[in-house]
């Protein structure tokens, strides 16, 4: 089976009704980078201090952009939100990926005075590849590996991350070519590229005592990301100590929209980011 591209929740859509126009558009994080190296910053109107959700897209890690982020609704309730653009596997094989992420990260902690929100209460949003990513922000969060660049002094490391169906194992997919979805990340067929799978995967990076809070939600009927790999995460996420909500979305595919989606969502992100 091979990857593709994310459907976006339209429960999720139809609760977007956070501002239409950013605070900031299409910022660079990353000085004379690449074009999809650029983020929107969305603000409440009033307040101040508040805690940050970055949200991060889907596509199979080879289309979507920051244009569109669901997480908007999140404004309404208390949260700066930010949604980032990285780069393709059309444009760079992993780990371009993440070290996008991170860098997205870093400067954004470094920017909260501009701002205004807290840069020690931070979470990240995705799904699908976006999940995938969201997932390796989390776990990676003690290891430097994917800090790259700029901003170093600041860290990358988050305090909850929510991923909706993404991949955690892809050694689970068997075998792939090198022009299709895997191959195109990992820089060619995923069964001659054992440690570049093994790098790819959040699974690798799980630690004792150094993990955020995870909210993870899957449909038991996706047959684009099999259940497994959130099962797979739950597992060792628990196994290690750390703090998991765990959601099956009954009778959803890769789409796992829910009438509730987005109260679970604010309520998982308001109990870990704003204590």
């Amino acid at each position: 089976m091979v990857l593709t591209g994310v459907i976006v929740s339209s429960s999720i859509a139809k609760a977007q009704t956070g501002p239409e126009t950013p605070a900031a558009r299409n910022v660079a994080y990353v000085e004379n980078g690449h074009q999809r190296q650029r983020l929107h910053v969305y603000l409440p109107a009033t307040g101040k201090n508040w805690p940050l959700v970055i949200w991060i897209h889907g596509g199979g890690w080879e289309s979507g952009n920051h244009d569109y982020s669901p997480a908007r609704f999140l404004v309404n309730e208390g949260f700066a939100v930010a949604s980032i653009g990285y780069r393709l596997s059309t444009d760079a094989p992993f780990p371009a990926q993440i070290q996008d992420c991170k860098s997205a990260i870093r400067w954004l902690k470094m920017q909260a005075p501009r701002f205004g929100y807290n840069p020690e209460r931070v979470g990240v949003w995705g799904q699908s590849a976006g999940g995938h990513l969201a997932s390796l922000v989390g776990t990676t969060g003690a290891d430097s590996i994917f800090d790259v660049g700029a901003h170093l002094e600041s860290k990358s490391h988050v305090q909850a991350v929510v991923d909706f169906c993404g991949p955690t194992d892809l050694s689970l997919y068997g075998q792939s070519k090198t022009d299709d979805t895997l191959g195109r990340l990992i820089g060619g067929p995923i069964q001659n590229n054992a440690a570049k799978v093994k790098a790819a995967n959040p699974l690798s990076y799980i630690r004792k005592d150094q993990l955020p809070a995870f909210l993870i939600v899957h449909g038991d009927r996706d047959n684009i990301v099999p259940i497994k790999h959130s099962e797979l995460l739950v597992n060792a996420l628990k196994a290690n100590g750390g703090d998991v909500t765990y959601h099956i979305a009954k009778g959803k595919q890769h789409d796992v929209r829910e009438n509730d989606t987005p109260q679970r969502v604010t309520a998982f992100f308001k109990a870990n980011l704003q204590k």
